[in-house]
């Protein structure tokens, strides 16, 4: 650690400065629709106006539930006016999940633009802030919040079935652009994207990484988040010098251009997080471009920790790395690395990575026990200043951490954390003396979730009977892809679930299927969906939404679909077409060819 941050300057007062140095700059751009910082700065101070003016302050909690827009940005930097901390959840978060986390974290108040705020029957305003409307913008009787107020409160998934909440301070969010400041530089020349879920802290770097740097934020709509053609024209066309992606995102992304005709000469930085690296993905890229330009960067971080805690710069020879490599701590931050009890390992050795410094947030709200086991005070004050995180890394030769995975059966799918756990909780309540398994089967941008059940008296339950009572508590990057029913789960020598007996079945399962497909037009897609998501038994008239699909796995099938027929469906045309049945219709105007083989097939 080469010292500690700890900045007075608060994220929402580094914005303050940029508004008034540099006002007519644009702030946010949103498919078309700009908003310069003084634009934004008065938007934001009016709807701030109008949360004070309903009692909320530092200590309060206010819930976000706001579509891609810039209103979602105005209502963060409202929030962030206010002093209290913001609970944000995705718009198409399951309605009973919301409900908890709502309660849960004690929200007084629940700004939204989405039909499902009114069915959460809580006190709400929209995000349109205005300069003029709702009680103005006089913020001067307003409490200036502490830097030890929690900022944000976001959800991950809980072991105990029920998601918990990671207090986020103030401080530590401010402190995390001085960590990185020696390694980014970023400044007002720099253009963002606002790419990822609000709900995901992903999204803090983001946003707050352009604002508080007078830099210009776009906001990427959904549907061309999960369009590599169309999110790469998007950082080409706004001349993104800062792109921070996930490496399933990124899979994805290159899968569907072509890296020979691209041309990014505004791009300085590609920085990943969220998930294991593996290098080797990189080579196209790097065959493309090279490392210096962009610039290449994988960031170890965890939401306990403030969204990054250890910096690596990714170079061409890296590219044949087998492991993560993480490299060091952030300028403000201590790593460490122990075993079960508590003591540093030597180099070379596998150790839980212990996080030390401001950036360990405040804790789990009111999970006291859980709190107790993970956060700890190890220097002077009161705060926390060191987080036991569950993963496992090793010190290199070279000094550098690399990464060992997971200790526990918590796990990263797509960027989002997931307690496998509370997913076997919430199919053990909803069919109560069955026993689950859920493991997750494939690697990277493939890896999917499986679950296994044993069901009471023999009785077999469809897949999609399954899926409807888990999908109003489980978002859609929990259900499971594969729901396979088992007469026991299978038991390792001490007594614990054989999760590699089931990742054994689950590929046998997966090999009969691939040897019975036949062949024509109407087999061979259902062959590619039954394969893309890993469901043997999907028909043609199923919703392939109901059966595990997402966005990534449309984005492979759509390649195999064009590998296969020399027809492309576009994203938009598998979500609005989402059965086989449908596709074919779609398949049958694009190539005639099609059309003669869904007569004879």
């Amino acid at each position: 650690m080469n010292g500690p941050f700890h900045s007075t300057k608060l994220l929402i007062d580094r914005f303050d400065e940029q508004a008034l140095r540099r006002p007519e700059a644009i702030a946010v751009v949103d498919q078309g629709v700009t908003l310069t910082y003084a634009q934004l700065l008065a938007r934001a101070r009016g709807l701030a106006a109008q949360l004070c003016a309903r009692g909320i302050g530092p200590g309060s909690r206010v819930g976000v539930l706001v579509g891609r827009s810039v209103d979602l940005v105005v209502t963060i930097v409202a929030v962030g006016y206010t002093g209290a901390a913001y609970v944000p959840l995705d718009v198409d978060c399951p309605p009973d999940r919301a409900r908890f986390v709502l309660t849960d974290a004690k929200v007084s108040l629940i700004v939204t633009d989405q039909p499902l705020g009114e069915q959460l029957g809580m006190a709400a305003l929209p995000p349109a802030g205005s300069a003029e409307g709702g009680g103005g913008s006089d913020l001067t009787s307003r409490s200036a919040p502490n830097s030890n107020d929690p900022a944000y409160i976001i959800y991950t998934s809980g072991s105990t079935g029920q998601p918990k909440g990671v207090l986020v301070s103030h401080g530590n969010a401010a402190r995390l652009f001085d960590a990185t400041k020696s390694y980014y530089d970023f400044g007002p020349e720099d253009v963002w994207l606002l790419f990822h879920s609000i709900a995901f802290d992903f999204s803090v770097w983001e946003l707050w990484g352009a604002l508080a740097h007078g830099g210009r934020l776009v906001v990427v709509p959904y549907i061309v988040s999960r369009s590599g053609r169309e999110l790469i024209a998007l950082v080409a066309s706004e001349g993104v010098t800062i792109l921070n992606l996930t490496p399933s995102g990124f899979r994805q992304l290159v899968a569907d251009i072509v890296l020979d005709e691209l041309v990014l000469p505004d791009l300085r930085w590609l920085i990943f997080a969220g998930e294991p690296l593996a290098p080797v993905m990189l080579t196209k890229w790097c065959d493309r471009f090279g490392d210096k330009h962009p610039q290449i960067a994988n960031m170890y971080g965890i939401t306990e920790t403030t969204v990054h805690s250890a910096f690596r710069r990714i170079r061409a020879p890296d590219l044949l790395v087998p492991r993560s490599p993480i490299g060091r701590p952030i300028d403000d931050t201590t790593i460490t690395l122990r075993d079960a009890e508590g003591r540093l390992v030597g180099p070379g050795e596998i150790g839980e990575i212990w996080v030390h410094g401001p950036g360990v947030a405040l804790g789990y709200l009111d999970r006291p026990e859980l709190t107790a086991s993970r956060f700890f005070t190890e220097g002077p004050g009161a705060l926390f200043d060191t987080y036991r995180s569950g993963d496992l890394a090793a010190w290199n030769a070279e000094g550098e951490l690399e990464y060992h995975g997971r200790m526990d059966d918590q796990i990263k799918l797509r960027g989002y954390r997931i307690e496998l756990g509370e997913i076997e909780h919430r199919i053990r309540l909803a069919w109560p003396g069955c026993e689950a398994a859920v493991i997750v089967s494939g690697e990277g941008s493939e890896a999917q979730l499986a679950a296994f059940m044993t069901v009471a008296d023999g009785k077999m339950i469809a897949s999609t009977e399954i899926r409807q009572a888990l999908a109003p508590h489980l978002p859609s990057y929990m259900m499971p892809a594969t729901i396979m029913a088992v007469s026991e789960l299978p038991l390792t020598v001490n007594g614990k679930t054989d999760r590699a007996a089931l990742r054994r079945r689950l590929l046998r399962a997966s090999s009969d299927s691939d040897s019975s497909t036949a062949v024509g037009a109407p087999s061979t897609l259902l062959a590619i969906w039954r394969d893309v998501l890993n469901v043997p038994d999907l028909g043609e008239a199923d919703n392939i939404f109901d059966h595990g699909a997402n966005s990534f796995l449309v984005v492979q099938a759509s390649h195999r679909i064009k590998r296969e027929f020399g027809a492309k469906l576009t994203l938009r045309e598998i979500f609005t077409s989402p059965s086989v049945a449908e596709m074919l219709s779609v398949l049958a105007q694009k190539a005639p060819s099609i059309v003669t083989q869904l007569v004879s097939g």
